[in-house]
C-alpha cells in the first residue's frame, strides 16, 4: 500500500502528555517486582524499575535501571489518584518503582522502614534528572510520591525517602526556610481547619472526605516534607511548611497577613 502524502503544519494548540513524575517503592524483592511489572501475567506496570543493593534476587554487579514501559506510553502505576485538579494520573505521568521493603514488627505490628540504599538513590537521581530534561513540563511540585497522590490508600515511598536530597539535585519541590519561619512566627494559633484544607488543595492534594482521610493527608504531607514527625497530627511547623510551599509554587497563595486563625 502506498503511503498517503502528508504536509507538516504544526499547530501551537497542543501540549505534552507527561505532566507528573511519581515515585514508588515495590515492597517486594527485585525478581518479584520485575515479574509483577513486566511478566507475562502483569496487571500493573511502571515506566522504570530500580533495584536495591544486597537483594539476593538481583545478581548484577552494578545497579541498572530497567525500563518496563516507554515514556510516551501509559503505565498502570498510579491507580486511583489525584493531584491538582486532575484525577487518575496514569495517562499523564511517568512512574518509577524502587525496590524497597518495609518490615512489620511481629510484636507491635508497627511498620519499620529501613534506610534507603545510597547507591540506589544515586541511580534514581540520575534517572530523574534525565527524565526532567526530556520533559520540561514536569514542574518541581509535580514530582510526587504515590502517597501524595493517593494518601487515602498508599504510603510509598515512605517516611525515610530522602526528598530533600533529591531537591538538592534540582528534583522536586521544597520550602524556603525563611518563609517557613515567617509563618511559624505568625502561627501562635493554628489556622482554621477549612483554611488549612484549602491550602492543601491549593498545593495539589485531594480534599479529605472525613477525619480519617484528613489524618492520612497530613501524614502523607509529613512523610514528604517533615519526616521527623509523621503522626497525622497538625502542629504549627507542619502548617508553616505547607503555607511556605504554597507561597513558593502557587501564585494564588494566601499572604502572611491574610490567614484566618482559630479562636
Amino acid at each position: 500500500m502506498n503511503p498517503v502524502p502528508t504536509i507538516n503544519c504544526q499547530s501551537p494548540a497542543h501540549d505534552r502528555r507527561e505532566k507528573y513524575l511519581v515515585l514508588h517503592y515495590t515492597a517486594v524483592d527485585f525478581q518479584t517486582s520485575l515479574d509483577l511489572l513486566a511478566g507475562s501475567n502483569a496487571e500493573v506496570s511502571a515506566h522504570y524499575l530500580i533495584p536495591q543493593r544486597n537483594d539476593p534476587t538481583y545478581t548484577h554487579p552494578q545497579l541498572q535501571v530497567y525500563q518496563c514501559v516507554p515514556e510516551h506510553h501509559r503505565a498502570w502505576h498510579a491507580g486511583d489518584s489525584h493531584w491538582g485538579q486532575r484525577p487518575n494520573l496514569n495517562d499523564t505521568s511517568i512512574g518509577i518503582e524502587n525496590v524497597y521493603i518495609p518490615h512489620v514488627n511481629p510484636q507491635t505490628q508497627d511498620i519499620l522502614y529501613p534506610n534507603w540504599c545510597t547507591e540506589q538513590i544515586d541511580v534514581l537521581i540520575r534517572l530523574c534528572q534525565s527524565i526532567l530534561t526530556r520533559h520540561p513540563d514536569i514542574t518541581p511540585n509535580h514530582v510526587v510520591g504515590h502517597s501524595d497522590i493517593a494518601f487515602w490508600r498508599k504510603q510509598d515511598p515512605g517516611p525515610k525517602f530522602p526528598w530533600h536530597r533529591l531537591f538538592e539535585h534540582n528534583i522536586g519541590a521544597w520550602y524556603d526556610e525563611d518563609t517557613k519561619q515567617a509563618y511559624l512566627d505568625q502561627f501562635q494559633k493554628l489556622p482554621i481547619k477549612d483554611e488549612i484544607i484549602a491550602q492543601f488543595v491549593r498545593y495539589g492534594y485531594r480534599a479529605p472526605t472525613d477525619n480519617t482521610s484528613y489524618a492520612q493527608l497530613i501524614a502523607a504531607f509529613q512523610m514528604h516534607f517533615r519526616n521527623s514527625k509523621v503522626d497525622g497530627q497538625l502542629d504549627s511547623e507542619t502548617i508553616a511548611i505547607l503555607y511556605a510551599l504554597v507561597d513558593k509554587y502557587h501564585s494564588t497563595s494566601a499572604t502572611l497577613d491574610a490567614v484566618p486563625t482559630s479562636a
